[in-house]
């Protein structure tokens, strides 16, 4: 199978599993596409924060992959935001790296919908070979939207019809569903994934 019809095999699937049965493939040192299972999907509307999660949560999965040669596999990153009634945090980027050294020039990332719950960006490395061992980081870049106080008076439907946040100090953010305008917010936000090599086995 080429690399650009694996891809998007693999693509395809994953975004499939990511919405439905928890369930991705790779491609396996026989040529042949094998399911790997994947933790339950991730439910941002119902996922229980804590005192130490601050204004997102990223989860990889998997955490750790260990390949043998021929093989091809995904990594999907997935970011929650937190919402309240003060500010909405939008994903406005996700980037995925390699600590200690360059992203492979084989590695093929692909961005869902930035805007959705949650917010998915999928790693790709297609038969990757021992250069390729090491740490994958998952970056997310955040932004801030004030949520307007509605002016003394005002009914819910009040607005300028234009589609623009207004922050409390009167400053407008742009569309506020596009995710590309607000503060960009600061922190260390990163979700991480070990790629190791392991000994093709005879069967």
């Amino acid at each position: 199978m080429s690399g650009s019809r694996l891809f998007l095999l693999l693509l395809q699937l994953s975004a499939f599993a990511a919405a439905a049965d928890d369930t991705v493939c790779r491609d396996s040192a026989q040529g042949q596409v094998d399911e790997v299972t994947l933790p339950p999907p991730v439910d941002c509307d119902n996922f229980v924060w804590t005192d130490d999660d601050t204004l997102a949560h990223i989860f990889v999965e998997p955490e750790e992959v260990e390949f043998v040669a021929g093989d091809s596999f995904t990594v999907e990153c997935k970011v929650c935001t937190r919402t309240d009634s003060s500010a909405v945090i939008r994903v406005k980027d996700i980037q995925w790296s390699k600590q200690g050294g360059e992203l492979p020039s084989h590695a093929r990332i692909s961005k869902l919908d930035l805007n959705s719950r949650p917010a998915v960006a999928i790693l790709l490395l297609a038969n990757p070979h021992a250069d390729d061992v090491g740490v994958y980081k998952c970056t997310p870049t955040l932004t801030k939207e004030t949520v307007p106080e509605p002016a003394p008076g005002s009914g819910s439907g009040s607005g300028n019809g234009s589609g623009d946040a207004t922050t409390k100090d009167g400053a407008t953010n742009g569309n506020a569903d596009d995710g590309t305008s607000g503060t960009v917010v600061s922190g260390d936000y990163a979700g991480y994934c070990t790629v190791k090599q392991g000994m093709l086995t005879e069967s």
